[in-house]
Parts: C-alpha cells; structure tokens; sequence
C-alpha cells in the first residue's frame, strides 16, 4: 500500500486530504490555484491558463500521492509517445495492440460517416460482424483497403526519396 494511504475500518482506504481539499479547490479562481499548488507541493503550478485544468491537475497529483501514480507500463507508453512527438513522428495507436472493447472508429468515405465498435468477436458495422478492420474497409469501400490504414491507426508508408523523380521527361520526336 503506498504511503499515505491507510485501511479505515471494514476496509475502507482512508482517502487522507483527497476528501478535504479537493473541494475547497472547485471554485478558486486561476491565481489562488497557483498559489494553493505553491503551499501545497513548494513548486510553481504548470503553466495553464484554466481554473478547471489545474484543478483536475491538483486532484490527479493528490490521488496519485494517496493511491499511487501511474503504473510501470503506462509510463512506458507515456514516455514513447514523449519520444515519438519530440522526433516528429505520428502520435497515433499501435496498431500491434488489440483495440479494448467499446473503442469506437469513425471515418467518412465519400459524404458517409462510418462507425465500427470493436466488439469481443472482431469489429461490428451497421448490424454485421467483421474478424478484421480490413473487411470493415472493405465493405464500406468495395475494394482493398489495410483496415488499421483506412481508420487512421497506423501511418501511411512514406516513399523514399530515392528514385523519386529521377525519371526524365520522353522529348517527343518528330
């Protein structure tokens, strides 16, 4: 159990300060924010212009010191996806990792807005259950497409430069 937290009676985690201070944040204006965050952890606040921001900030730091922060994988993917935005690369899901149940994909295809709901069995649209995102794409489109390509999880393969252009232009003769 991380410091901080303590079994109260039948159980119950003793939420500590979560229940006294989260609170008395709800209605401070942006300033009063700042200087609580500065008693509270002897650092200056982010710098967000919202009141709600910060407080959300103020609560997630309080529950992550009362309950513990975040866990080892999430961190991981929080650090690659630090990495991935610092090199200019794309932010978007791995595609390697199976999309939790619920995940709701949209994408328009010529004026018509898709929805696929990754269900426990493959992908459900309009009514009919695919195994994959490719057949999703597939029927919406008519022809081949990559499923994770056609709704945006994977980035499209980019051409090398080499050979590109290279090709003159055929001087017509006469």
């Amino acid at each position: 159990m991380k410091s901080g937290t303590r079994k109260h009676g039948k159980g119950r985690l003793d939420t500590g300060p979560l229940n006294d201070l989260i609170p008395t944040w709800l209605n401070l204006t942006i300033g009063e924010l700042r200087q609580a965050w500065q008693e509270r952890w002897r650092a200056p606040a982010p710098p967000v212009q919202s009141a709600d921001l910060l407080t959300r900030l103020m609560a997630w730091r309080l529950q992550s010191e009362t309950f513990g922060g975040l866990d080892r994988e999430t961190r991981r993917r929080l650090d690659d996806l630090g990495r991935r935005l610092a090199e200019g690369k794309s932010l978007l899901p791995n595609t390697g990792e199976v999309l939790p149940i619920g995940t709701v994909l949209t994408r328009d295809w010529r004026g018509t807005q898709h929805r696929v709901i990754a269900v426990e069995s493959g992908f459900a649209h309009e009514g009919k259950t695919y195994a994959t995102l490719s057949e999703v794409a597939r029927a919406i489109t008519g022809t081949h497409w990559s499923g994770p390509r056609f709704f945006g999880l994977e980035e499209k393969p980019r051409r090398s430069a080499k050979g590109v252009g290279d090709a003159k232009p055929v001087e017509p003769t006469s």
